[in-house]
């Protein structure tokens, strides 16, 4: 049988790889008609990635389709790397996009790239401004969804940052928040508490949550101070005497013998680090509160929050981090 079977493949005029391909395709195409692809009859497709957003959504969705009976929207979780990615490409090839799609801050900047006219979401900002709600917009976050000073989407959220801290080792070690007015109070307690508990030389417990590596944290100090990374026009301003200044400040607080922090990534990882005590205090936006109330139960009780410290007396005790824009396509 086997050799009656190779005696076929070999007689085959294209080989067998090329035969083997053309039978899926004909088997595939057989069944796609057989059982066709149903089309969307939704007049409305809004793609999101957040998972916390979809129940607000779908309550939203509800509302609009009893006061529009004829207008169907089809609400879809989608990756967020499966949005940002396809939603460029496709706006560069002219494929079928969603009609709403809200997509993170930090991809904004790949979207609008090139001419104004060639970016893929619609200019609202004259429909912003007759229908009031521009007035009603926080202006700081209206920023990230301006490109050039026109407006190609709305702010889903804000996510202002205060610190959250393990309420049980504060009082453990006699410290009480309310001593905490600037960051160098804080340097100077997060040196306190920051320790070498075995004398192995490598620190077991951290004053805070920091990164080395990654910008988010910057980013809300940054943020904090008044500092951006683009000017109104887009130009890039991450050399400003600003800029210069806060990464000056953060060094120290990640590198070398007086670091007071470190930062263990996400997932397990960071669960395992709060359960652990390997930091004591982490920069918490509203929806990060939600992922550890989830994600890390044990905490429960063991966690309370603070303001941020301000940079000098009279400045802001908190910052931003995160965010998404709701955007209309053109396609």
């Amino acid at each position: 049988m086997i050799k009656k079977i190779k005696n076929i493949f070999s007689e085959l005029p294209f080989g067998v790889a090329p035969t083997l391909i053309l039978i899926i395709l004909i088997l595939s195409g057989g069944y796609l008609l057989i059982h066709p692809v149903k089309k969307n009859k939704a007049d409305i497709q809004f793609f999101t990635f957040a998972k916390g957003h979809q129940p607000a959504y779908l309550n939203a969705i509800a509302t609009f389709e009893s006061n529009n009976p004829n207008i169907k929207v089809d609400l879809q979780l989608v990756d967020a790397i499966a949005v940002s990615r396809r939603l460029e490409a496709a706006f560069w090839t002219d494929l079928e996009v969603p009609d709403v799609v809200e997509t993170l801050d930090d991809d904004l900047g790949v979207f609008f790239r090139g001419p104004v006219k060639d970016i893929g979401f619609w200019d609202i900002t004259d429909k912003l401004k007759e229908t009031g709600l521009y007035d009603k917009i926080i202006k700081s976050k209206l920023a990230v969804c301006t490109s050039r000073g026109r407006i190609f989407g709305i702010p889903h959220d804000v996510h202002p940052v205060m610190i959250a801290y393990r309420r049980d080792i504060f009082e453990k070690e006699g410290i009480n928040t309310n001593d905490i007015k600037n960051w160098d109070d804080f340097i100077r307690i997060g040196r306190k508490l920051t320790k070498d508990f075995d004398g192995d030389g490598n620190i077991d417990r951290y004053m805070m949550e920091l990164s080395y590596n990654y910008p988010t944290h910057f980013e809300i100090l940054f943020l904090q101070r008044g500092g951006d990374y683009f000017d109104d026009e887009g130009n890039f301003t991450m050399d400003s005497q600003l800029a210069r200044e806060i990464i000056k400040f953060y060094i120290p607080l990640v590198a070398g013998k007086d670091k007071i922090g470190n930062d263990m990534g996400w997932g397990k990882v960071l669960t395992q680090s709060l359960e652990n005590n390997y930091f004591i205090c982490f920069f918490c936006p509203d929806w990060r509160t939600k992922v550890i109330e989830q994600d890390v139960p044990s905490m429960k009780g063991k966690l309370a929050l603070m303001p941020m410290p301000v940079w000098k007396r009279g400045g802001r005790k908190t910052s931003v981090s995160g965010g998404t824009m709701l955007g209309i396509t053109k396609k």
